[in-house]
């Protein structure tokens, strides 16, 4: 599940304790939108934009992203 305003994906364990899948550290300014898990490489692709109505205010600039991302590393591709 991502988050916009943590700006970071979370999973949620069978008893329901939440973790961080890629932390808010690997998304700087961006938050997640949607997602979409490549099986086949285990690369979890992320459409992120920066929402300045979350923590950034003064951001002006409307800039969008699609990240790679190998969710067992929590590392950007």
């Amino acid at each position: 599940m991502g988050s916009v305003y943590k700006q970071k994906v979370l999973g949620i364990e069978s008893d329901g304790t939440e973790i961080d899948v890629i932390s808010q550290e690997n998304f700087g300014h961006f938050s997640p939108l949607g997602m979409e898990m490549d099986y086949q490489t285990n690369t979890l692709w992320v459409c992120a934009a920066v929402a300045p109505i979350v923590k950034h205010p003064s951001e002006t600039k409307r800039q969008t992203a699609v990240l790679a991302f190998d969710p067992n590393g929590n590392l950007l591709r």
